[in-house]
């Protein structure tokens, strides 16, 4: 692509935004020219995702809800498009890991695992 702004005026959403792979993306979704939607349950990287977003320009929204939450999901989307207009793109990147043995897992580690990794991207 020649143009750094093949995205323009596109809304992005990702997921598990407040560091790693989702703020990268963030980040370079708005260079890219989208504006973007920044959802993590860490306020304060989900925060510093948005400020990436900002200083290139574009606007952010950021969100703090639980994604493995059905009713948290619908809110997020329904305020992503009230303040964005739209979403043109979704990154599900959210997820945890529960390093154990499967056999040293919990039942509630794995649920935790299974609600997020699954269920998040679902809703």
């Amino acid at each position: 692509m020649n143009s750094l702004h093949t995205l323009r005026d596109k809304v992005a959403v990702v997921t598990g935004a407040g560091r790693g792979i989702g703020a990268s993306l963030s980040a370079e979704f708005a260079r890219w020219g989208a504006d973007v939607a920044v959802n993590d349950l860490n306020a304060q990287g989900a925060a510093e995702t948005a400020r990436l977003v900002s200083e290139q320009g574009r606007k952010s929204f950021v969100n703090t809800g639980d994604v493995s939450d059905r009713a948290q999901a619908r809110d997020f989307v329904a305020s992503v498009t009230k303040a964005l207009g739209r979403v043109d793109i979704l990154v599900n990147n959210a997820g945890i890991t529960r390093d154990a043995l499967l056999h040293k897992m919990t039942e509630a580690q794995w649920d935790d695992v299974i609600r997020v990794n699954l269920k998040g991207p679902f809703n």
